[in-house]
C-alpha cells in the first residue's frame, strides 16, 4: 500500500524487538527508515535485513541518554533524506 511513501521515520531502539518490529513495517509501508540504536553491529544487521526485504534503511549506533548523540541521529536522517517526517521513541530500560 505504501501508506507512508516519502516519509522519513527516525525510530530508537530500533535494531531489535518492538522496535524493529516497527522499523519493518514502516519500511514495508514505503517509508526510509533510520534506526538509532547503542550497539553498531545491530544497526548495521537491522539496516541490512530491511534492505534485502526491499526497504529503504539507514541509521547509526546512538545513546538516547547522550543529547549529542540523539542530536547526531536526527542530522542524519537529515542529511541522508533531506527531511524527518517520524520520530518513533521506543529505546529504554525496562
Amino acid at each position: 500500500m505504501d501508506i507512508l511513501k516519502g516519509k522519513v521515520a527516525v525510530i530508537t531502539g530500533g535494531s531489535r524487538g518492538l522496535g524493529y518490529s516497527i522499523a519493518q513495517a514502516y519500511a514495508q509501508e514505503g517509508a526510509q527508515v533510520v534506526i538509532g540504536s547503542r550497539s553498531a553491529a545491530s544497526v548495521e544487521k537491522a539496516i541490512a535485513s530491511i534492505r534485502a526485504a526491499g526497504g529503504e534503511a539507514s541509521g547509526i549506533a546512538c545513546d538516547m541518554g547522550d543529547r549529542k548523540q540523539v542530536e547526531a541521529l536526527a542530522e542524519q536522517a537529515i542529511e541522508k533524506y533531506g527531511h524527518l517526517d517520524i520520530w518513533m521513541n521506543n529505546a529504554g530500560l525496562s
